[in-house]
C-alpha cells in the first residue's frame, strides 16, 4: 500500500497466511474487515506463525482511499496491499470468473497459503455468521486454534 512492488512470497515473509481478497466497493468484504483485523491482532499477540493478509483486488480505489476505508471500519491494523494485474489474472484462474465478468473473481475470497505462497485451499463468499448465539467464523475459537497450529 506504500507504492512499492513485491512478490507474494516476499510479503509473506516466510509465514503462512489467510489471504483475504477484497475491494472497497464490495459490501460483504467490508462487513468482515473489523473481525479480520481483530483475529489478525490476536494471532500477532499470541506469536502465531499464521497471519491474516488483506489483498485489494479488482478495485480502482487508490491506496490512501483503501486505508481510509479500513480506518473507518476499525480495521486499520489489518495488513493490506494491492494486487497487480498479473496477480488478479491468477486469482481469476484459481477461483473462476464472476457471471458478469470474465476479468474478475467473486468477492470476498480467501486463500490459505503456505509460507512460500503456494495455495493450500480457497473459498469464495462471505464467511458465515452462525449459531444461536451469533457465532462468527472470524471470532470462532476453532478458527483461532487452527491458525495458531498452522505452520504452513
Amino acid at each position: 500500500m506504500d507504492g512499492r512492488s513485491m512478490s507474494l512470497r516476499a510479503w509473506l515473509a516466510a509465514r503462512p497466511a489467510v489471504l483475504v481478497l477484497w475491494a472497497t466497493w464490495c459490501g460483504p468484504c467490508l462487513s468482515e474487515k473489523r473481525r479480520q483485523a481483530q483475529l489478525a491482532a490476536r494471532l500477532r499477540a499470541a506469536g502465531a506463525a499464521a497471519q491474516i493478509l488483506a489483498l485489494q483486488v479488482f478495485d480502482e480505489a487508490m491506496p490512501l482511499q483503501a486505508r481510509a476505508t479500513l480506518s473507518r471500519l476499525g480495521a486499520e491494523g489489518l495488513t493490506t496491499a494491492r494486487a497487480g494485474p498479473a496477480a488478479e489474472r491468477g486469482f481469476v484462474a484459481a477461483f473462476g470468473p464472476t457471471q458478469s465478468s470474465q476479468r474478475r473473481t467473486p468477492l470476498p475470497a480467501l486463500a490459505l497459503v503456505d509460507s512460500q505462497g503456494a495455495a493450500l485451499a480457497g473459498m469464495v463468499g462471505a464467511q458465515p455468521r452462525s449459531g444461536a448465539a451469533g457465532g462468527d467464523y472470524w471470532a470462532d475459537g476453532a478458527t483461532l486454534d487452527f491458525l495458531m497450529r498452522f505452520r504452513g
